[in-house]
Formats: C-alpha cells, structure tokens, sequence
C-alpha cells in the first residue's frame, strides 16, 4: 500500500476516535426498567434517591428539583439502606419486576400517593425479599392477567408495607413470613375465579387491612404457618355473599382473627381458627376507593392496634375522636353546657370513615328535687352505631320546667328533650319527677313517670309481623318499669347459598342484616321505632315475593345484652302489566285507475 494512502487512513482514524471522545458521556439505558434478575447498576445512590416520574435515565438521583431519576435508575444505583423517594405521580409502561436484590431499600411515595403501572407476566410487579426493606404510600397494578402486584419476604421475610394499595387482575398478594402489613390492599378485580387474593406461607401479620377479592377464588390462603389478622376486612366477593371462603387453610395453616369482618372459614382437619371479636354476620360496604359507606358494619367496631400506626389508608387519622355535652336551661334556648365527654372510636379495614358525628336526646334519669341525669345518644361517624351517654346535672329548681339537648363535635341534635324536677311532680320514691320528651317526629312521644333507678332497661316488642313502606318497617315498642329504654334494633335472615370449596359446590348458611333501627322509649311507655331497609334486605324482598322471617335483635344501649324473636316482614309487590301488541292494520293502498 503507498505511504500517502496509509498516513491518510491513518489522520482519518484520529480525528474519528478524537470525535467520538468529544461526544462522548454516560451510557443512557435503553430499557427505563430493572431486569427480574434484579441486576444493578454502580450502587452510589444514596442515602436518598430522589424520583419522578420524568426523571432522567441519565441522572444522578441527588436532588428533588435539579437532578431527579428515572425508577430504574434508582432502583439500579441505590446502595444498601437508601430511601427511594417517589414524587407522587404515575410511573407507567414497567415491564420488569422491581426488586431490592439483597439490599435494604424503602420505597416512599413523597407528597401523595405514587402509582406504579407495569404489566409482568408469571410474576410480580415489585418484589422486596431483604429483611428490613419497606414500601410506604404507593399504589401498584400489575394487568397481565398471569402476574400479581406484590411479593413480599419470599427470602428471609422481616418486609414491611405501610399504606400500600396492591392490585391485579387475578392474585394480587404474595407474602412468604415475616411479613408486616399494615393500613393496606390487596385487591383482585379480574376474572381469575380461583386465585387467591392473597397467599401466604410462614408467619405474618396483617392489621388494619383490606383483602377484597372479585370472583370464586378465597380471600386469605394460607399454606402453612400462624397468621395473625387483626381489624382487617377480608372478603372473596366483592362484600357480597357466595364465592369462595374468605380464610381458606391448608393442613397445618393457623388464622389468629380478631376484630376483623369475613363470611365464610374454611379448612381441612388440622386447620385452626382462632377467632376474637369478629363481625362474621354481614359483610363489609366499600366503596369502589375503598372508603367505607357509612352503613357498613365495620364502623365503629374495630380495636386500635398500635402495629397500625396513627393514620389509615388516605392518611386521616386512625381513630375517630368525639367530643359531647349537653345544653340545658329553664328556655328553648338552653344554655348552662356540662362538662364535655370524649368517645374514640375505630372501624374495621383501612379506612377510617370520615363523617360528621350525629346526636340524639334520649330523656332524663334519676329525676330528683333538684337534679336528673341527662341521656343522648352520640353516633361518630353518622353511622348506625349509637354510644350511650350521660351527665348528672344539679342545683335545678324544684317545679321548674328545664329544656336540654346534645352536641357532638359541633352537631345539635334535632329534638329536644324537657323534665320538671321535684318530688311534687311525681313518686316522692327515689325523688321521681315527670318528664316531657319531643323528638320531632321520630322515635319516642309523650312522656313519663320516673322514681330514680338505671338507664338503658330492654325493651320489648310484641309484633311478630310488620308491613314495609318506602323501605322503611315501623313496629311499636314497650318499655317496662322505672327506667329510659334506648338501643339498637336489627333484623336478620338466614340465607343459603352455594360456595365452591376446593373445586366443589357446597351448600353455606349465613344470617345477613336486612333492616336496623333505634328505639328510644320513655318508663312505662309505647312508642314507634323506624327500620330503615339495608341494601341487601331490598333485594332479598324484591327476590321472596316481598316475604321475608327472621330474628329481631333487640340490643341496649349499655351493652348489657341482646335478645331475639322472631318478626316476619312483608312487602306490595307491584307488576305493572305489558302493554298490549295490537296487530298493525294492513294499510289501504289506492286502487289503481282501470286501463280502458
């Protein structure tokens, strides 16, 4: 080759390899996902990785606001025991599964909720086996039908979540043992009939949760080990009865259950459920956010555990705090205010309903010369629970007339209640006195004759059929003897229906709730309570030709006991005829003019 040629190709060379030098930086990745091996990359992000959802594949993840990185990016480079900060934000298209790869790592949503979206087939969505790595205030779907959401402690366990939303189109959950969730849930919402919601191996603890599943697969399976399930809504269906069990066990599975609403356990011999304090009788009304519906029967009912922190799934706080007083004076007007009272109250699941607390007058007890005790009802969160409440008042005027009501959080109740102390208007036994007690409308009228004595004495009803109308069914109630009779009234029906157990149908009872009330009654009085119809005893009337039996329980307001008897309902069912075909009339077509 000549000299010239080769000295050419020789400065053509360098002053390629000069500008390949000049453009040259970091390697961007191609692929804005971490591989399911889990590879990483040089490990230098830390002790915070700072995310958003259009951050660079390229950056260095140090700061918020200048130099925010992709996921994978953090994922990639985070050192063992950094924090990855998620912007709250959509982070879409994830293909991979993410996961810690035997380091410590915590993913926080940072300012909301940060949501993952990814379709990863055969597994999970994010998979977090190191002991000591969490996930805080995130939501993560997994829509290929094939994989779930959430796999946790499959290694080691000791993985906690904290305010996490789970979902998938078939199981969303994985746990192994060890595994710590709180606040949180697992959801299916495809039509994947018999995958479990979430399955669980080993040991774990479950508090504050909802496991929500959608089709005839169970709620919680257990494959072994001791789980321990604490104010946590667990339901097969949609809150709805029939599907699969709720806890299903293997062979050697233990459910520790308390606080806690489900249907329906099921499990083989060698299986143990130990059950505490559960609302088994009716499932859970969520709403499609989860938050409860202010009927459903989880509110109020629950147990503040303090493994579930001091806020819920939103962020509100876990408890419900109420505070109350009466108002009473010699006018309508009221006045003189005792002293203020507190109720906390906490519901079952992850959400804590938030709603304007309700109060009711009840009437005075214990009237004497110159005192009485005055008696309301407070309901939280303006759900059907009602909280007996009283407070002693003193220093009254013999004769006088005194007006009083109830504040709850703010809310005056509606009616106000009047009593006359002094023995001259009454029995001088005990110091009684005569009361008047308006409610407007609703529950007790007229008034009574007290001589002292307790509250809240049980109630009696002696119908045992009533007629429904607008969805509502009033029935009379009777208060016997010396004292206020006020509580809770609710009617049940047993249903059957069929359940797929192990790929077998088997024939199921439970009681569901179809109506429920409050009675406030006067001593020695008669007055009506009103039923409202819940959402299922509309359907189950609809279904039963607008015929339905069941028990009424009858429970006081100091929780002294609940009694039952039977009261059947009936309902008008209406049909409202078909209109009538008429044949069409054939149409006269003019007669065509004669050809001549």
């Amino acid at each position: 080759m000549p000299k010239r040629l080769i000295a050419t190709l020789a400065v053509l060379a360098a002053v390629s390899a000069a500008a390949l030098a000049a453009g040259s930086g970091p390697a961007a990745r191609a692929d804005p996902t971490v591989g399911p091996s889990g590879s990483t990359g040089a490990q230098t992000c830390g002790p915070i990785c700072y995310v958003t959802p259009s951050g660079s594949p390229d950056a260095t993840c140090s700061s918020p606001t200048t130099d925010p990185c992709a996921l994978a990016t953090a994922v990639a480079d985070a050192v063992s025991g950094a924090t990855i900060e998620l912007n709250a934000g959509d982070y879409r298209n994830i293909s991979s599964t993410i996961s810690d790869s035997g380091r410590v790592l915590h993913f926080v949503g940072s300012g909301g909720r940060a949501s993952l979206f990814g379709t990863v087939g055969g597994g999970a969505l994010v998979s977090l086996d190191t002991p000591g790595s969490s996930l805080e205030d995130l939501y993560v779907e997994n829509d290929d039908p094939s994989g779930i959401a959430l796999s946790l402690g499959l290694g080691s366990g000791a993985v906690t979540a904290d305010r996490v939303l789970a979902t998938a189109q078939g199981q969303a959950c994985q746990f192994g043992g060890g595994v710590t969730l709180t606040d949180s849930v697992c959801s299916s919402s495809g039509s994947a009939p018999s995958a479990p919601v979430l399955e669980t191996t080993g040991s774990n603890t479950l508090v504050n949760d909802d496991i929500w599943g959608a089709g005839e697969g169970s709620g919680i399976k257990g494959d072994g080990g001791a789980d321990t399930v604490v104010n946590t809504i667990i339901s097969a269906n949609n809150g709805k009865i029939g599907g699969g069990a709720d806890l299903l066990a293997s062979a050697t599975m233990t459910f520790n259950v308390s606080y806690s609403n489900y249907l329906l356990e099921e499990g083989p011999s060698g299986s143990t459920f130990n059950n505490s304090n559960n609302e088994t009788n009716t499932p859970a009304q969520l709403q499609s956010d989860f938050q409860e519906q202010p009927g459903s029967p989880t509110i109020g009912e629950g147990a503040n555990d303090s493994r579930g922190g001091s806020v819920d799934l939103a962020g509100n706080t876990r408890q419900t705090p109420t505070s109350y007083y009466f108002s009473y004076g010699p006018t309508p007007a009221v006045g003189t205010q005792t002293p203020t009272g507190t109720l906390t109250t906490t519901d079952i699941g992850a959400d804590q309903l938030q709603a304007q607390a309700q109060a009711q007058i009840v009437g005075p007890s214990a009237i004497g010369e110159d005192s009485a005790t005055l008696v309301g009802q407070v309901f939280p969160d303006n759900a059907g629970i009602a909280h007996t409440v009283m407070a002693p008042v003193s220093g009254l005027i013999p004769g006088k007339t005194y007006y009083f009501e109830l504040v709850a959080n703010g809310f005056t109740s509606p009616q106000q209640g009047s009593f006359t102390p002094g023995s001259s208007n009454g029995s001088s036994t005990g110091g009684g006195g005569s009361y008047v007690y308006n409610p407007g409308g609703s529950g007790a009228t007229g008034g009574g004759t007290y001589n002292g004595g307790p509250t809240a004495r049980t109630a009696s009803i002696s119908a045992t059929s009533a007629h429904v109308s607008n969805h509502a069914v009033a029935i009379q109630v009777s208060c016997p003897g010396q004292a206020i009779c006020a509580g809770n009234l609710q009617l049940l029906v047993s249903v059957f229906f069929k359940a797929k157990v192990h790929g077998k149908l088997r024939k199921e009872q439970k009681s569901v709730i179809v109506a429920n009330g409050l009675y406030a009654v006067p001593a020695a009085s008669t007055a009506k309570a009103t039923l409202r119809l819940t959402p299922n005893g509309t359907k189950l009337l609809a279904s039963h030709h607008g015929r339905l039996a069941g028990k009424l329980e009858i429970t006081p307001g100091d929780g002294s006991g609940t009694f039952e008897q039977n009261l059947a309902l009936t309902a008008s069912v209406t049909h409202q005829a078909k209109p009538k075909k008429h044949a069409a009339k054939p149409k006269k077509h003019p007669a065509k003019p004669k050809k001549h």
